[in-house]
């Protein structure tokens, strides 16, 4: 009497249950194993093991050529020999410190996008990724856009600042949904145009959107204006002017991240920010990360802004650390205040303030029990004081 055999999707749950259980390097050993056990567990095994492709590129300077490492050589080979394999890429990520003159990253690239039919997600990750000419990498930009409503995530980081190259990337990934975009924009003189006159607004519909470079808002609104009723998380490198910036337009947004906030030492840019955020009211999780470790803003003019009050009441998640300094008094004026922020969760809070003269001074013990006894009126409500360098 034959066995009865697992049902293919049982087989992949557990497969992936045994994989998430586990560090990358072992999920693949248990990958290589199944494929060891029948042709049946190899099937289930190779769709896990191909699903998510990391190549890994190596410099080595002039006596070594830049070029894939051993182990990603031998799995770009496996792919692009292999129609059945090629077909199980869903995910690929091209790894390095740097993609030199970008020649063996364009051949790659080409072959894989040439076999891979089903490449949803595309990530181009290096800390310094083009030191070759413009002209190489928008070959790589117009091989990413052929990719069009197929793709539907894409993290890439650009040369230059040519917005015509910029255009016709963007413009065919109408069904994109993630974007990770580092882009090294014009913004440091004054008249600046955000962008080219000549630059449409992209059609896609984005979820989630992040920059790692300064973007200022109002060149943001451009790039993403299509995506006012669908952005659930933004993160970008914040460059404050001299306004508030209106996000009330993203409807839908859930998450902010601002990092590398550049100008919070005076009064006016502090309220500027809060301003801006405020316009966000179904904000869940907000997290600010200055780039100047304390403001000049001083305590005692922060305690009579109460920026806490400023903050969207749908927040659930604050985290502030060596963003604005709140006194010991604000704090449990703020924990008494059930009408404000009655959502929130969880608050980021420096234990270490500044004297006028910007001098590092410890709360008391008695000044931080006492908030934590006023927590308890603030039920649900964690609190995490932040150490200096970051400890807590």
């Amino acid at each position: 009497m034959p066995q009865p055999q697992l049902p293919l999707e049982l087989l992949g749950k557990i497969l992936e249950d045994a994989c998430t259980a586990v560090d990358v390097r072992e999920g693949r050993q248990i990958c290589l194993a199944f494929c060891l056990v029948s042709k049946t567990f190899a099937a289930v095994a190779r769709r896990k093991l191909y699903r998510e492709v990391a190549l890994d590129f190596s410099d080595g300077g002039d006596l070594v050529p830049f070029q894939l490492v051993a182990r990603s050589e031998r799995v770009f080979l496996s792919i692009t020999s292999s129609p059945h394999l090629a077909s199980l890429v869903s995910s690929l990520r091209l790894r390095g410190s740097s993609f030199g003159s970008l020649t063996a990253v364009e051949v790659a690239l080409a072959a894989l996008l040439e076999a891979c039919a089903n490449i949803r997600m595309l990530t181009m990750e290096a800390t310094n990724p083009f030191q070759g000419g413009s002209a190489e990498a928008l070959n790589i930009e117009r091989m990413v856009a052929g990719l069009g409503s197929r793709l539907k995530s894409l993290e890439i980081s650009r040369p230059s600042s040519d917005e015509a190259g910029l255009n016709a990337l963007l413009q065919p990934l109408t069904c994109l949904e993630y974007l990770k975009l580092g882009h090294h924009w014009n913004l440091w003189f004054d008249g600046a145009v955000p962008l080219d006159a000549s630059f449409q607004a992209p059609s896609f519909r984005l979820q989630h959107f992040s920059s790692p470079s300064p973007v200022e808002p109002k060149l943001l609104d451009i790039l993403i204006q299509s995506s006012h009723p669908t952005l659930e998380s933004l993160a970008f490198h914040w460059v404050q002017f001299e306004q508030d910036h209106d996000f009330s337009p993203f409807v839908a947004l859930r998450t902010l991240e601002l990092t590398n906030l550049e100008d919070l030492r005076h009064a006016h840019a502090i309220r500027l920010l809060l301003q801006s955020v405020g316009s966000c009211s179904g904000l869940i999780e907000l997290r600010l990360s200055p780039i100047i470790r304390y403001s000049d803003f001083s305590i005692a003019e922060l305690d009579e802004y109460r920026p806490l009050q400023h903050l969207p009441s749908s927040l659930r998640g604050l985290h502030a650390p060596k963003t604005f300094l709140l006194s010991t008094k604000y704090l449990l004026d703020f924990l008494s205040d059930l009408s404000c922020l009655p959502n929130l969760e969880l608050l980021d809070v420096d234990r270490q303030l500044r004297d006028e003269q910007q001098r590092p001074i410890e709360r008391s013990e008695a000044e931080v029990e006492a908030v934590k006894l006023a927590l308890d009126g603030r039920r649900g409500l964690s609190m995490n004081w932040s150490e200096e360098g970051g400890k807590q």
